[in-house]
Order: structure tokens, then sequence, then C-alpha cells
């Protein structure tokens, strides 16, 4: 099942974890409550493997343990504005605060 995105409703540890990092206000998001799909799938979270997009492309990944002793010396974080229109700006501001 290829997958460059998946969404879940946020838990209180989600919450916690956001509020710790920042004091800007946020707004989660849900679905809508007569929300339908095509498909519906369930994962135990807990057996899945951390993955790393390799170059070029995200369709090229590995588990992150494949790649631990890889030297990174240069990441790309990205936003795409069409998904987040008017929100781009405060990813972009988030992540250069990062250390």
């Amino acid at each position: 099942m290829p997958a460059r995105a998946g969404t879940c409703p946020p838990d209180q540890t989600t919450f916690d974890y956001v509020r710790e990092r920042t004091s800007e206000p946020f707004e989660p998001v849900y679905a809508d409550d007569a929300a339908s799909y095509v498909q519906e799938y369930r994962f135990d979270v807990s057996k899945l493997q951390p993955l790393v997009a390799a170059p070029h492309s995200p369709d090229n990944r590995k588990n992150a343990a494949e790649c631990r002793d890889v030297k990174i010396d240069r990441v790309y974080i990205g936003c795409a504005p069409q998904h987040w229109p008017g929100r781009a700006w405060r990813f972009a501001r988030l992540v250069s605060e990062i250390q």
C-alpha cells in the first residue's frame, strides 16, 4: 500500500508534545463526523519501523536502521503549500527554530 501521508486524530500525547515545544496557538484537524472513505486501514503502529526517504524521491524509502551509519550533512524539510494554504509560512518559521 503506497502512501506519502496519513492522518489520525491527535491524542493527549500529541497535544502535550506540541505544547512543550511552542507557545503558538494551534488548531487540531479532525475528519468530519459524516466523512466516508473508500477504504479504511488500521495498523498496530507499535510494530512499524521508522522510515526515511533517501535521495532522490520519497518513493526511495529505507528503514531508518539501515541508515544509521549515513552521515547527514543536509536535509530537506518540505511543506506542500497547496495542502496548507496560508500555513506554509508558519511551518517554515517552526522549522527555522529547530536546533
